[in-house]
């Protein structure tokens, strides 16, 4: 679900509260001001970066975003909070929780089925990895408040997190902070949630008030996307995809097709036609756009070979890709990631 990256002003509202600097300081290079924050709803994303840095300089606690993620608990997350409250299931309210905070956050998410887990990854949709670990910290801060509201209860040995970030000073004090078994250095952000767990009913689940709480995050997704220019909803939806098969074990299906661009965004395919067209572009220029970026990308990536990137990209035939590329940049994949390796 491609969201225009915004952040709700009450998460702000929410570090200032908790003191973990000056006011000045936490705001420092932003241009907002505390009266700012309280007449808008909504901060730009850049501003949301700068001022995670500067928690991250001048915070008293190395450990802020958990603390930050466990203040805001459930309820601090509005209609989506209340949404994933209600839920029938565990695993119901984690899907809930990740599609729908979308709206008021900036990362991306999928659900990988292993044999005996849930691996639940948070990708960030930012580009800029201060904000990265930020946001996943305070995301399993939540999931630490979240499992125990529906279960009632929690065992340190069930749930596995696992961070990329490796910090020797910071590793003992998010030990003491969490309830899960921990593992630092990894190569990717997730929460490993057992299956017996993720399937639990949950006790508080209330059918009328989890659709009318999806309902209402429907509605604020759908205000704050208006104003977002179609292509740029589009590209969103293809770049999503294209990360998801990079970090999936088994392949997945094939690159949106404007018919599920269309059921997506809830257009007909002539709508959507005539809309791009408007915006002097097509759902092939947009795909071709992606592609182009993601190629480069992961041919700078020694882990992917030609074959997988041609995968990933929804190519069906890796000579597809190849002649594909060369049209592009004016050689073959093979010669370009050469190039790389002698510069």
């Amino acid at each position: 679900m491609p969201c225009k990256q915004v952040i709700n002003k009450s998460y702000f509202l929410s570090v200032l509260s908790l003191d973990f600097a000056p006011a000045e300081k936490v705001l420092e290079n932003t241009g907002l001001t505390v009266a700012y924050l309280k007449k808008n709803q909504h901060i730009d994303i850049s501003s949301a970066i700068q001022v995670v840095k500067n928690l991250y300089k001048y915070s008293h606690s190395p450990t802020w975003p958990s603390v930050f993620g466990k203040h805001l608990g459930i309820s601090g997350h509005g209609p989506v909070g209340y949404a994933a409250l209600s839920a029938p299931t565990l695993g119901h309210a984690i899907e809930t929780l990740m599609t729908w905070e979308q709206v008021r956050s900036a990362y991306a998410w999928e659900i990988l089925e292993q044999q005996e887990d849930f691996e639940v990854l948070l990708h960030d949709t930012t580009g800029d990895a201060t904000y990265e670990a930020f946001n996943f910290e305070a995301s399993m801060s939540l999931f630490e408040v979240l499992i125990p509201t529906i279960l009632g209860g929690y065992c340190r040995s069930d749930v596995k997190i696992n961070f990329k970030e490796q910090s020797k000073d910071k590793e003992q004090d998010l030990v003491a902070f969490y309830q899960s078994q921990l593992f630092f250095g990894q190569d990717k952000n997730s929460i490993l949630i057992p299956k017996a767990l993720w399937s639990s009913p949950s006790p508080l689940y209330d059918k009328e008030s989890h659709e009318l709480n999806v309902n209402r995050c429907k509605q604020l997704f759908e205000q704050l996307n208006q104003n977002v220019e179609l292509d740029i909803l589009v590209a969103n939806i293809i770049a999503k995809h294209f990360d998801q098969s990079i970090s999936a074990v088994i392949p997945l299906s094939a690159v949106p097709s404007q018919a599920q661009l269309c059921a997506e965004l809830h257009l007909s395919g002539r709508t959507l036609m005539r809309k791009l067209k408007t915006a002097n572009t097509s759902y092939k220029q947009i795909l071709e756009t992606e592609r182009r970026k993601y190629a480069t990308t992961l041919l700078k990536d020694a882990r992917f070979t030609v074959l997988k990137i041609a995968d990933i990209l929804g190519y069906s035939e890796v000579a597809n890709f190849c002649r594909a590329f060369k049209t592009w940049y004016g050689v073959s994949p093979s010669t370009f990631r050469q190039s790389l390796r002698d510069r």
